[in-house]
Formats: structure tokens, C-alpha cells, sequence
């Protein structure tokens, strides 16, 4: 089994593209990375390793690439119910923010049709990580 990719990005770093912060290892944001992708001008780095890039988020269908501030929880906890994962992150992000949360996302596999968090919209995320939690405040 191959290794997954990482991507590491320093927040206070300029994108050599666009000058915006938040730039990779390579230099580029994420919005620069994606259009990259896009424009196949990574083809070299990824047909080595044959890693087909699934540059498709919801996100991208409202042309909105745009990173929204938000808490990532890791809760791997088997005897916690996903709802208390959820409320227990939901509390963690008004804490540092001083926001409520609105939406948590979550990886397909830790979803559970029972969870029921008031105010929170669960979203199944292709982007998230098994026992990872992302909440943020949607504006609406």
C-alpha cells in the first residue's frame, strides 16, 4: 500500500503566485495548487507516485475556494456517541472563537443517521479523516 501525500502549509508564508498567506511547501496556496492541478502542471510529481488527484469539493461547485476558519477535533473515543464527539467540538470552537458552530464535517465512515446535534448540519466531507471532526460557522 503506498503512502499517503501530505500537505503541509505555513499560515504566515505568501503564496509566490498570488502573494496570499497560506502557502504549501512548494510555495503556492491552495487556490494556486488547485489550479495547477487543474492545468496538469503537476503531472510530474504525480505520475510517479500514480496518484490520480481528486481536485472535486463541494466547494469548488460554487467556485468558492475560499478557506473557512474552523476547528478540526480528533475523537476516536469507540464509547462516545458521534453527537457527543460533535457537541464536545462544537464547545471547544466557541471556546477559542467566541462563535457558535454551525456545521460539523466528518468522514463518510464515522457518520451515524442517529446523530442528532440542534443547530448543527452534519456534512459528509470526501476531505476528512476518519475520527476527525471540522466545525465551523457557515454564513448563510
Amino acid at each position: 500500500m503506498s503512502e499517503m501525500p501530505t500537505i503541509t502549509i505555513n499560515i504566515d508564508k505568501r503564496c509566490k503566485r498570488c502573494g496570499k498567506t497560506g502557502a504549501c511547501d512548494n510555495g503556492l496556496c491552495l487556490d494556486c495548487v488547485l489550479k495547477a492541478l487543474k492545468n496538469g502542471e503537476l503531472e510530474h510529481i504525480l505520475n510517479p507516485l500514480r496518484i490520480k488527484p481528486q481536485i472535486k469539493h463541494p466547494s469548488s461547485e460554487k467556485g468558492n475556494h475560499e478557506m473557512s476558519i474552523g476547528l478540526v477535533w480528533f475523537d476516536n473515543d469507540k464509547k462516545k456517541t458521534l453527537a457527543e464527539k460533535i457537541r464536545a467540538a462544537a464547545e471547544r470552537y466557541l471556546t477559542a472563537h467566541g462563535v457558535v458552530a454551525n456545521e460539523a464535517h466528518i468522514h463518510a465512515a464515522n457518520y451515524d443517521p442517529a446523530a442528532i446535534v440542534d443547530g448543527i448540519k452534519i456534512v459528509i466531507d470526501p476531505l476528512m479523516l476518519k475520527n476527525h471532526i471540522w466545525v465551523i460557522k457557515k454564513e448563510e
